[in-house]
């Protein structure tokens, strides 16, 4: 008979054992860093609350808590803390308070990923989990061609910029507050793909109709813009410039930078091709039009487009957009 009942939490040493589970998998995630290495932790926390919970429904799923797990920890990964860790030991207090604030709020929500991804398959039925897992592969597969043309499109947007993945990583062409911010959009890409193969309805030779004219008008509005000389007032309204003008080189004994030289809190690729700006938001919009009118996301893959969909609105509505609310602060981050 198989045990569907909760007993996971009165096995006496199971929370240590699944602590100690995930600091072993920590230990590992020193030697990888980043997304990959905070998988191990989880993966290995996943499969051992399965393996102890004494319920043999969620010992059947061992692979799917593993992978999960996995995943819903990598994803904490990319939450960026070391600054908020040299805040709390700065030695100055308030400093300090705002350090260690800081650090457990990231806590929170890195676990709160990770536990998430790992209830999912403890609360989900084996069928769909194996639908979900269908949805999971396509945005592997999206992610692994965005990881193969994005140095190569950037290169090509901003030839001998010099831009890396570390320090100098703000010379991209598609850096973007610091964020992460491609993988969500690709994310989001993966599942209207999905959506399109599974649905395979008359309806999608609409698609290039709505991306068309979803161009076409972004284009036009653009146009209309900059006719009637409303293109820097409404620049000026909508971007700001990121950094200290007032700043002396120590050097030189002068500022250190001009307004060209620093950046907004938009993309740096609508500076570059500040004639493309409206044309791609257009298609964008087109796009998304057509998926809110006809897209059903069937098999989970709504759960990618609320998530990578929220993460969007969230980061425009906050740190760029509501960033111009407190300019004289540095913005929101």
């Amino acid at each position: 008979m198989i045990n569907t009942q909760q007993s996971f939490h009165f096995k006496k040493g199971s929370i240590l054992l699944v602590g100690l589970s995930m600091a072993i998998g920590w230990g590992i995630r020193g030697n990888f860093g980043h997304q990959y290495g905070a998988a191990f932790a989880g993966c290995l926390a996943a499969m051992a609350m399965c393996v102890l919970s004494d319920r043999e429904d969620w010992k059947s799923k061992v692979l799917y808590f593993a992978f999960f797990g996995g995943i819903g920890w990598g994803f904490g990964a990319t939450i960026s803390y070391m600054q908020v860790i040299s805040y709390a030991e700065s030695g100055q207090a308030a400093t300090q308070l705002f350090g260690y604030a800081g650090l457990f709020i990231i806590g929170f929500l890195w676990a709160a990923l990770g536990v998430a991804a790992t209830a999912l398959v403890a609360a989900a039925g084996p069928e769909n989990l194996m639908k979900l897992f269908k949805v999971v592969l396509y945005v592997f597969a999206v992610w692994f061609i965005l990881d193969l043309i994005e140095d190569p499109l950037s290169n090509m947007m901003q030839p001998a910029s010099g831009f890396d993945h570390t320090n100098s990583r703000q010379k991209n062409p598609m850096y973007w507050l610091d964020a992460n911010y491609l993988p969500p959009c690709f994310a989001l890409i993966a599942a209207c793909i999905y959506d399109v193969n599974n649905r395979r309805e008359k309806n999608l030779r609409w698609l290039p109709l709505f991306a068309i004219a979803g161009a076409l008008a972004g284009g036009l509005i653009q146009y209309g813009i900059i006719a009637a000389g409303w293109e820097n007032k409404l620049n000026s309204l909508l971007t700001f410039k990121l950094g200290d003008l007032s700043y002396i080189d120590p050097a030189t004994g002068k500022p250190a930078y001009t307004a060209n030289d620093l950046l907004t809190n938009w993309p740096q690729w609508f500076s570059d091709y500040p004639h493309a700006a409206g044309w791609f938001t257009g298609l964008a919009a087109g796009i998304i039009l057509f998926f809110k009118r006809f897209g059903k996301f069937r098999d989970g893959s709504s759960l990618i487009v609320y998530m990578a969909g929220g993460w969007m609105l969230f980061f425009l509505f906050f740190p760029v957009l509501g960033s111009l609310f407190f300019k004289n602060y540095g913005g929101i981050r």
